[in-house]
């Protein structure tokens, strides 16, 4: 099985209230949303952007 890396983050109050708010909705924990929406972000970014 892979090895998948970890990080860790801090949130201000607002933020986690909505992530949490919004990982409820559908029915996923907050850090499965968080990973959701970097992975997402990145694999967004124009292809001239740095990804190191």
């Amino acid at each position: 099985m892979a090895i998948r890396p970890r990080v860790t983050i801090t949130l201000d109050e607002e933020v986690f209230n909505k992530l949490t708010a919004l990982a409820d909705e559908q029915e996923r924990t907050p850090a499965n949303l968080a990973a959701y929406i970097v992975a997402k972000f990145i694999k967004e970014l124009p292809d001239n952007q740095p990804k190191s």
